[in-house]
């Protein structure tokens, strides 16, 4: 088997409604970037958790993106924030 085949990946019919799982430090920073990166998109950000000591936050992003590449540039723009430390 080739390594990165597309042959067992699931088929995505687009648009969809996508959803990221976002940990972070800084709430209101996390928030500025989640909807940075929805731009115009329709999206929606829930509370999810917060570690015992008060430390991480995380929140749940769920965004209708238009196509795989849409999808890609959001998580590679959350992925490369010094904001979030983890997207799911």
């Amino acid at each position: 088997m080739i390594i990165g085949s597309n042959r067992n990946r699931p088929k995505i019919e687009y648009p969809i409604n996508w959803k990221y799982k976002v940990i972070g430090s800084n709430l209101d920073e996390m928030i500025s970037v989640i909807e940075e990166a929805a731009g115009n998109l329709k999206y929606k950000i829930t509370p999810s958790n917060i570690s015992e000591n008060s430390k991480y936050y995380s929140v749940n992003f769920s965004v209708v993106v238009t196509s795989e590449v849409v999808r890609d540039m959001i998580y590679e723009k959350l992925n490369s924030n010094e904001h979030i430390k983890v997207v799911l």
